[in-house]
């Protein structure tokens, strides 16, 4: 069989939390991929889309620039995949990296970038928020071409406490920072009409996992 030749390649960025977003990136992956890669396909256009929840190899990285490493693949991921983005938020914030990496990073932007990103504070935020950030929100003249899904709580009241601590923040400022993440990027996309643009999606839990994604599945 010959091989089939595409006119365009293109990159999708998956962005979110880990530990909470393995049912919708699995959901993602399964479903809405193959999807996307069959009508576009068509087209003579190949799409890949970049999912990083199995961690970055730092085996060959010095300790000391590990967490810089890992920030650098993230938004060499981004980058890659400019304009295409899905922002997927549950309840958690994620992991903040030191002020020392953060500062490294930042500084390594452009200034209009830079600027961008330290618009509200120069503190250290989550990388979550960065690759928001700077995958989507920076770049308003593609806009269009980000989606977000939002996870409503209802499915949390169905489970048990210690099931509940992994999906939902236990800390104030992170909690409050995500609450204006949240905020920032509906304003955002209210602001340029794209509503259509963000999901908000419910689910259920089966005493194990997150199931019923079909909200999440057809909107993307």
């Amino acid at each position: 069989m010959t091989q089939r030749t595409f006119g365009k390649n293109i990159k999708v960025f998956l962005s979110s939390t880990f530990r909470d977003m393995d049912a919708e990136r699995d959901a993602i992956m399964n479903r809405v991929y193959p999807a996307v890669a069959q009508q576009l396909a068509r087209h003579n256009i190949h799409v890949d889309f970049i999912d990083l929840r199995w961690g970055v190899s730092t085996s060959d990285v010095d300790e000391a620039d590990r967490e810089n490493h890992v920030l650098r693949e993230c938004l060499g991921g981004i980058q890659s995949s400019r304009p295409f983005f899905i922002g997927l938020l549950g309840d958690r914030y994620g992991w903040v990296p030191s002020q020392a990496s953060w500062d490294a990073i930042v500084d390594g932007m452009s200034a209009d970038e830079r600027l961008f990103v330290n618009t509200d504070t120069q503190q250290a935020r989550s990388v979550t928020e960065l690759e928001i950030l700077f995958g989507s929100l920076m770049d308003i003249d593609n806009l269009h071409r980000s989606f977000f899904c939002f996870r409503s709580p209802e499915a949390y009241q169905q489970m048990g406490a210690d099931e509940r601590a992994r999906y939902c923040e236990q800390d104030e400022t992170a909690t409050r920072r995500l609450a204006l993440l949240k905020e920032k990027i509906t304003r955002t996309f209210h602001a340029h009409s794209l509503d259509r643009n963000i999901c908000h999606y419910n689910c259920q839990w089966d005493g194990t996992q997150l199931t019923h994604l079909d909200t999440l599945v057809r909107f993307l």
